[in-house]
Parts: C-alpha cells; structure tokens; sequence
C-alpha cells in the first residue's frame, strides 16, 4: 500500500506517469472510493446545509471518467483508461484534503481577515498544481504537447463546473 502512495507522490511531483501504476479496474474502483469519502468528509467542512454535497462529488466523478473516456478514445489510447483514470483520481484525492482545507479556511474566517490573502493564495497555488499535475498524465497518456494537455485540462475543468452546476441547479 505504501508503494502505491508513493507511486502517487511521484505523480503529483512530476517523477512518474500513469504508466507506473497497474492496469486494474478494482484498483480504480477503491482509489475512486478513496477519493469519494475524502471529499465528503474535508467537504463537510465548508457544506452548506441545502447543498447535496455527496451528489455534486459523484456527479464530478462521473463527468470526469466519462471526459477521460472520450478523450483517450478520440486519441486512440483506449487500452490506457485505468491508468491514466487512476492517476486523474489518486492524486486528486492526495490533493483534495489542502484544497477542501483551504476552502474551509476561508469560509470560516471571512473576506475581511487579515489570514484570507495568503490561505486564497495558497489556494491558487494548489489549484494550479493540480492543472499541471493533470494536464502532465494526459500529456503521457495522450502523447500530446504539455501545452496541449493544459488546453484541454482546462476545457474540461470548465465544462465539469458548468455542467455540475447546471444539472445541480435543476435537481434543487
């Protein structure tokens, strides 16, 4: 098991690939549980009561699968899906406790703490990481340019906002 976070470390600091992680559909299986519980669980920290917080995370889940999905078979690289969909989703949830932290942070303290400007700040950074920590195993996985891959990152982290947010909206 330490391994396999390492592998993940390793993903997220740019010294490995999806490729260094197994083909198996049950591994993505438990890294996506893992992944589900951490955000629910760091998410109950900035939840508000009338948002559905368990179905906003499963519905990102599932647009962010289905976009891997396309674009590895758009580009061919279909017999890539569990690892790279593995890679996409472990480091997420290496991430996701700084991320739904910082969140926190800043919707406890308020706009007008002295502390907001470097926890926002922080914020960003880790956000940005995350683009490039993504747009870094599509780059493998799609055998594409860094700069293609952030392009696409981005168009897909666009869409999932927009369409999460649209289908929530109408559920509520």
């Amino acid at each position: 098991m330490f391994d396999l976070i390492k592998v993940f470390v390793d993903i997220a600091l740019l010294r490995k690939g999806p490729q260094h992680l197994p083909s198996s559909g049950l591994l993505l299986l438990i890294i996506a549980a893992v992944y589900c519980a951490l955000t629910v669980a760091f998410g109950r920290l900035i939840q508000h009561p009338d948002e559905p917080f368990l179905l906003r995370t499963l519905l990102e889940l599932a647009l962010g699968l289905g976009w891997l999905w396309a674009m590895l078979a758009l580009f061919g690289r279909h017999a890539r899906y569990l690892q790279t969909a593995t890679a996409v989703i472990g480091t997420a949830a290496l991430l996701t406790p700084a991320v739904l932290g910082l969140l926190a942070v800043v919707v406890k303290v308020g706009q007008n703490h002295p502390i907001i400007v470097p926890v926002v700040f922080a914020l960003l950074a880790v956000l940005v990481w995350y683009v490039v920590i993504t747009a870094n195993i599509l780059r493998s996985a799609l055998e594409v340019s860094l700069f293609a891959a952030i392009v696409l990152t981005l168009l897909y982290m666009g869409c999932e906002y927009f369409i999460t947010t649209s289908l929530l909206t109408a559920i509520t």
